[in-house]
């Protein structure tokens, strides 16, 4: 597996205010498994997880994504695939 070169680009990134405690929501999770985390790498973990997941979504998860960020409002359908994304992803933190 190719690893990327680690550097740092220190940029500023305005959240809306769901995406922002759904973060933290994630960063607390981890956490509670025995992975102390920056909020900054838990951007970093979400960012590079959608980027190597963005082609397992269909057409309808792209749908539902935009209308979240357009409409800045909750879609339950939306909420209930980000709840099972985030679940598998904090196992996958707490397994050493």
């Amino acid at each position: 597996m190719k690893r990327f070169i680690t550097t740092m680009i220190r940029r500023t990134i305005t959240f809306n205010v769901d995406i922002y405690n759904e973060l933290m929501n994630i960063r607390a999770s981890a956490i509670s498994a025995g992975k102390e985390m920056s909020f900054t790498t838990i951007v970093n973990v979400v960012l590079l997880g959608g980027i190597l997941g963005a082609n397992k979504f269909d057409t309808s998860i792209w749908k539902e994504i935009l209308s979240f960020i357009e409409e800045e409002s909750s879609v339950l359908e939306l909420e209930a695939l980000r709840d099972q994304y985030v679940e598998k992803m904090v196992k996958k933190m707490a397994t050493p």
